[in-house]
Parts: C-alpha cells; sequence; structure tokens
C-alpha cells in the first residue's frame, strides 16, 4: 500500500489599492505524511477549498505531493525528469525509457485522480457552506420579519388597550 505525504505552502500576501495597504496576509506551511489515498484526497480538498475562498489579492496554497518518498507533483514545476522526481539513480540508470515513462504516466494519472476528486469534493464542501449561508440569512430574514409582526401586533394591543375597540 502506498503512503503519500502532502507539502502545502501559502505565501505571505498583500492587497494594495492606490498605494494604501489594505490587507495583509500571512504564510502558512503544513507537512502532512503517512497518508492514505483517500486521507490525501480529504485533506488536499481542505485546502483546495480555503483557495476557493480567498481575499482579494490573497495568494493561495501551491502544493507538493510524494508517494512513497518520490515527488509525483509539484504544482510549481509541472515538467521534471526522473532524477528530479526523486528516484534512485541505480534504479534510474537501471531501467529503460520505456518502463520509466510508463512509471511516470502511472503516477501522473493516479494523482490527477486524485486531484480531481480532492477538487470536486473542496468545490461540494463550498457549495454545502454557501447554502448553509443562505439558509441562515433566510432563517435570519425570517426571525426579524416574525419579531416586526410581533412589535406591531403589542403596539396595536396597547393601542387598543389605551383607547378602545376601534
Amino acid at each position: 500500500m502506498s503512503h503519500f505525504l502532502i507539502v502545502a505552502y501559502k505565501p505571505d500576501s498583500v492587497d494594495y489599492c492606490r498605494g494604501c495597504r489594505m490587507e495583509s496576509y500571512s504564510a502558512d506551511h503544513a507537512v502532512t505524511n503517512m497518508l492514505t489515498a483517500d486521507a490525501l484526497v480529504d485533506l488536499w480538498a481542505v485546502y483546495l477549498l480555503k483557495n476557493l475562498n480567498l481575499g482579494c489579492n490573497e495568494s493561495g496554497y501551491g502544493f507538493w505531493i510524494f508517494k512513497d518518498g518520490i515527488k509525483v507533483f509539484d504544482e510549481y514545476q509541472p515538467y521534471w525528469d526522473g532524477v528530479e522526481r526523486g528516484y534512485d539513480e541505480a534504479w534510474y540508470e537501471s531501467v529503460t525509457y520505456e518502463q520509466l515513462a510508463a512509471q511516470q504516466q502511472q503516477d501522473n494519472a493516479e494523482i490527477v485522480a486524485l486531484y480531481e476528486k480532492a477538487l470536486a469534493l473542496a468545490e461540494s464542501m463550498n457549495k454545502n457552506a454557501q447554502d448553509l449561508a443562505a439558509a441562515k440569512a433566510q432563517a435570519d430574514k425570517e426571525q426579524a420579519e416574525a419579531a416586526a409582526r410581533e412589535k406591531r401586533r403589542q403596539e396595536f394591543l396597547k393601542l387598543n388597550q389605551e383607547f378602545g375597540p376601534a
């Protein structure tokens, strides 16, 4: 069974408008090791969800994914050869180009599938949060309307008591 390591990095960023600093965002760095594929998807989805809800000019998270110690995903360097991926040099020199290409293709297909699964989960979580916020806003509106109706009813009863029925 394969184990994954995810490195998530979010650089400092600052939002400026017409030379004025509006907001600054601090960096974040997280490394999580010994993840199964499902745990990787869940954790990756959390960071992708954060990327879906960034502030104005806020930098998002970048990712590096390692599978059994071999880099299989690098957001900042999408194309790399086997040595840069971290393959053992003796193994790398002993395999044919076809074997290496097949291994890279298999790793790429797996990481793309995991990424798509994580992105779908993040979008679902984002939609659920938006639906929840809309439902809360609707409930708050209904509560405010009910409070206004009750206030008008109390005022009517008070006037009715003070001046008698119409």
